[in-house]
């Protein structure tokens, strides 16, 4: 063959390498809106693990006042719950605490020593109810039945 003659691909074979083109950027985008997916899912999955995290900590926080409060104090709460503090970024706008508490006797060990403890319960719930997380804790009753 001589030097200056140029070997052309069939119409055939060009026509196959266009399609086989389109096939791989096909495949390619649709790689491609996979991992698009992946981080959307990531970054929500993440901001609803904060919202968690905030609940819980302000449910401990909660807690703790709880504990600490007065009889008076502790029918308040009780009856009226708190509301969320404005400095609260990371809660939904709306979101309420409420406390719950039960007196129980609780059987402990082998030799089935009994116990009343008041059984308190602080709920952390977004303006729909929905709960965003609840922490409980056991305080020892005084034989007189006041905490």
């Amino acid at each position: 063959m001589p030097s200056g003659t140029r070997k052309y691909l069939p119409r055939q074979r060009r026509a196959i390498s266009l399609i086989e083109t389109l096939a791989a950027m096909f495949v390619l985008s649709l790689a491609g809106v996979a991992i698009l997916n992946l981080f959307a899912t990531s970054h929500e999955t993440r901001g609803e693990a904060n919202i968690r995290l905030a609940a819980t900590m302000r449910s401990e926080e909660a807690l703790s006042r709880f504990l600490g409060a007065s009889e008076t104090t502790r029918a308040d709460l009780l009856r009226d719950g708190e509301s969320l503090p404005s400095f609260e970024a990371d809660l939904p706008k709306g979101t309420t605490t409420t406390f719950f508490t039960q007196e129980e006797t609780l059987a402990l060990g082998s030799a089935q020593t009994r116990v009343r403890v008041l059984r308190i319960r602080a709920t952390v719930a977004d303006q729909n109810g929905f709960t965003l997380a609840a922490l409980e804790r056991l305080e020892p009753l005084s034989t007189g039945g006041a905490p």
